[in-house]
């Protein structure tokens, strides 16, 4: 599934990085454009979850809670 937020490529490593406490010095911001693909891509797309909330009582996380069950998981 999906979380409540949509975020770039990009606010989602820099997220991954903080929690991790590692630097993001190195991690870039650069546009679909400068990927130079065949096949036009959006420029921001994500998931409605309406469905998936009635349906399957889905309550979406952040990213740093589904990182710390991650790592309590591994």
């Amino acid at each position: 599934m999906t979380g409540p937020k949509v975020h770039s490529m990009f606010q989602f490593v820099v997220k991954i990085a903080e929690y991790l406490e590692i630097s993001n010095t190195h991690v870039n911001s650069i546009t679909t454009d400068m990927l130079n693909q065949k096949a036009p891509r959006p420029k921001k797309s994500g998931l409605n979850l309406k469905k998936s909330k009635r349906v399957l009582n889905y309550s979406p996380s952040d990213i740093k809670s589904t990182l710390f069950l991650m790592e309590v998981d591994f």
